[in-house]
């Protein structure tokens, strides 16, 4: 995935809240094999790593208020790669609000190696 990236890439504690976001949005879909819908968060950590919140449509239904939704709560590194995230699974229906957000950052933890391996959880 870095090799996409321009030999002039800065470190992630330089790197913008969109800049982040975008690559997020490059990365974790070659993971889970869905792209991602929205961006619920973002926020640098207090050891200065980027924290993105994306939600992604893990399972479209022919009632869309029923499609299996998956918060996706994604940490780069300092080079800003994907270095792990967790995930919070619900219905499209379901009433989510900061609580499920909250849940995405305390689920269990997958790096990007165990992420790529792991099948659906």
């Amino acid at each position: 995935m870095a090799e996409s990236r321009a030999p002039s890439q800065r470190k992630s504690n330089s790197l913008s809240a969109a800049e982040a976001v975008e690559r997020v949005r490059q990365d974790l879909p070659a993971l889970l094999g869905h792209p991602v819908e929205s961006v619920l968060a973002v926020r640098r950590s207090d050891d200065d790593l980027w924290e993105v919140t994306v939600q992604v449509v893990e399972l479209a239904r022919v009632s869309s208020s029923t499609d299996v939704i998956g918060a996706y709560h994604v940490t780069l590194d300092k080079d800003g790669e994907l270095a792990a995230y967790r995930r919070r699974r619900y219905t499209r229906a379901s009433v989510v609000g900061e609580n499920a957000i909250a849940q995405a950052s305390t689920d269990g933890e997958k790096t990007s190696a165990e992420a790529s391996t792991d099948g659906d959880e």
